[in-house]
């Protein structure tokens, strides 16, 4: 048998494999064949997925979709041009990341999009209540919460919130 009769012949058994568990009624779009054929190949039998905590966000993305139409909608009532995520980025005092940042007639602004899921509101979440995104308690979101604006107040900062 000759090499190229083997590649040939390799190369069809690789095929006929992989055809065998591709379902035509199942495996209709091109993100289903790769994944069956992902399933059938390469992942182990009896795995599971481990999900990371921040479920593929990564840390690039730090914002909500709700924060930024939070501050767009100030920046269109309010005649203002806010730094934020998509504007310019988040800008940075210290240790923490502002939502929004502005000055007003010289006074430096801060707004912060404080949402419940996030930055823990007590009517919404019990204290004890474990973050499985945060790693932490809510109750530790919520403290965290706080010395974030208790020090963007005390760098000379007005803090609005929401």
């Amino acid at each position: 048998m000759t090499k190229r009769f083997r590649v040939i012949k390799t190369k069809s058994l690789k095929r006929k494999e992989i055809v065998e568990y591709l379902d035509p009624f199942k495996n209709i779009t091109l993100a289903s064949i790769c994944m069956s054929i992902y399933q059938h190949m390469f992942l182990k039998p009896e795995t599971i997925a481990l999900v990371p905590p921040d479920l593929y966000n990564g840390k690039q993305k730090r914002y909500t979709t709700q924060s930024i139409q939070w501050l767009m909608y100030v920046l269109e009532k309010e005649n203002i041009l806010i730094q934020h995520a998509l504007q310019g980025g988040e800008y940075r005092l210290s240790r923490y990341y502002l939502d929004g940042y502005v000055l007003i007639n010289g006074v430096p602004t801060s707004f912060e999009f404080n949402d419940c899921f996030y930055h823990e509101c007590p009517r919404c979440y019990k204290p004890h209540e474990f973050n499985r995104l945060q790693g932490t308690t809510f109750e530790h979101l919520h403290r965290r919460t706080l010395a974030k604006a208790q020090y963007i107040e005390n760098s000379g900062f007005v803090l609005r919130t929401l």
